[in-house]
């Protein structure tokens, strides 16, 4: 049994599927596992849940890693906290050579053929013999990402969100009721690519194939992907990533600016309440976050005119993308005082908010 910093002993429960069929049915990722403070020991306990939807671009990462013990780190200081954390994975969208690999391969290919051709042909010959591998072997490179795109054992969107949804609808269903959890003060926290599905999930969760059964209490999104027109106007967003929206017969729709309203299309005069039963939002960003600053301004400014309760967006200064959640709760106390950025700020951020939207 895990000890946190503050010397509370946390009880983890792993592998629970939460795929209605069950693990029958159910992908190797259909699982999540629960992080229970001892406070649940208590007679009547009724305490906040915290669903943690973690990162990783659609593409990777998983509730717990083996080797960096990514993100047990989370749902431990979440347990710390007072909170029962529940923390699933969700299938992936396997990633595949982007274009510019392909042509690189391409590239690498044919000079290290060039050596062959000088010994066996003549010089005239040579270029022109040049000229038809490099394109052979472009084609061939082309053909080859299209079939690993093809055959793909990885899903694509909405897939990710129907799973998050199905993690979801088992705690709001009393599946952590066991765990002194309270399955109406549920609270969605995402970071990066979970960030994104966390705020799809408070906006519409209908729109996967597995309805959220009861309202949110909150939100908390950090370093999100929330505009697909900022999405789609970065080179490396659309390469690196695009594919996993390719299924998707409505392109804006895959991102949360897209499920809101807009206050400049006179076919909805009335966008200004629209969200207004949207649960309040948290928006918090790395103060080095790969360009993602503006998708959180973009977002809040939008939920704003739509009626939303909204926070943020708060940039912590000396934090980055990659390492603000892997951090938190990692620094051992010492004297009273907590070292890292991430537990000075950060989790005061989230267990505050959490406090105030399930009181």
């Amino acid at each position: 049994m895990p000890t946190t910093a503050a010397g509370k002993k946390i009880e983890v429960v792993h592998d629970v599927c939460y795929h209605p069929l069950g693990p029958a049915v159910a992908s190797s990722a259909q699982f999540l596992d629960v992080y229970v403070p001892p406070e649940a020991k208590e007679e009547n306990a009724s305490l906040p849940v915290v669903v943690f939807l973690h990162g990783g671009g659609w593409r990777r990462g998983s509730r717990r890693s083996n080797i960096f013990h990514f993100f047990q780190n989370v749902g431990l200081v979440l347990a710390d906290q007072g909170f029962v954390a529940v923390l699933p994975s969700y299938r992936k969208s396997l990633p595949y050579a982007p274009w510019l690999l392909g042509m690189l391969g391409a590239t690498a290919l044919t000079l290290t053929a060039l050596p062959l051709l000088f010994r066996r042909q003549s010089t005239r010959s040579t270029s022109s013999s040049v000229g038809a591998l490099a394109g052979v072997w472009g084609g061939l490179a082309l053909i080859l990402r299209q079939l690993i795109r093809w055959v793909s054992p990885g899903v694509r969107h909405p897939a990710h969100l129907e799973d998050c949804a199905r993690a979801v609808g088992w705690v709001q269903q009393g599946g952590t009721r066991a765990f002194g959890g309270d399955p109406g003060k549920v609270v969605l926290l995402g970071n990066s690519a979970g960030a994104h599905l966390a705020s799809l999930l408070a906006l519409d969760a209908s729109k996967a194939s597995t309805e959220i059964p009861s309202p949110l209490r909150g939100l908390i999104a950090i370093s999100g992907i929330y505009c697909g027109q900022r999405f789609y106007q970065s080179w490396l967003m659309r390469h690196m990533f695009g594919y996993v929206f390719d299924d998707h017969p409505s392109w804006d729709d895959c991102f949360p600016l897209g499920r809101c309203p807009d206050p400049s299309d006179p076919s909805r005069p009335d966008s200004s309440s629209q969200l207004e039963g949207l649960c309040p939002v948290l928006l918090i960003n790395a103060a080095f976050d790969v360009g993602l600053q503006p998708h959180a301004e973009d977002f809040a400014k939008r939920l704003r005119q739509c009626g939303a309760q909204v926070s943020g967006p708060v940039v912590l200064p000396g934090t980055d993308h990659f390492r603000m959640l892997p951090l938190l709760g990692r620094t051992q106390r010492s004297g009273g005082r907590v070292s890292s950025r991430e537990d000075r700020e950060l989790l005061p951020l989230i267990s505050d908010f959490v406090r105030r939207v399930c009181q």
